[in-house]
């Protein structure tokens, strides 16, 4: 009876560490939207380009993504990791210096091994 409990108890998978392992997979297949980091290109030739000279310091700045691993209610959720992602891939090429996020990566009602790995694959998106 012990030995059954144990081997139970042993090879069981917690739901959050299915969880992780299951959005660490989609993240990895997570790629940027082409209308969204064209828009994004649009915006900045349309509204920036023409206003700044070549002594400017150019910003990219993005906050509030309230990284989720979970669908919530709310607009939450992966959406942030994506927008981060889509982002950085439009400043990929456009003259922009820094690429910033001020705060908020992290909803941080996941499990913590959960926000552990969004946090991770965002700060690796961001170094690269």
């Amino acid at each position: 009876m012990k030995i059954k409990f144990l081997t139970k108890k042993f090879f069981r998978t917690r739901l959050s560490e299915f969880i992780s392992v299951q959005t660490d997979n989609f993240l990895r297949k997570l790629k940027p939207r082409p209308f969204f980091t064209e828009y994004i290109e649009q915006v900045f030739r349309k509204n920036v380009e023409p206003n700044f000279s070549q002594n400017c310091l150019t910003l990219s700045v993005l906050t509030d993504t309230h990284e989720k691993a979970v669908s919530s209610s709310s607009y939450y959720g992966l959406n942030g990791v994506r927008h981060i992602i889509e982002a950085n891939k439009a400043c990929d090429s456009l003259p922009v210096d820094y690429n910033i996020h001020l705060g908020d990566l992290i909803d941080g009602s996941d499990k913590p091994e959960i926000s552990r790995g969004l946090l991770q694959f965002t700060m690796e998106n961001y170094q690269k």
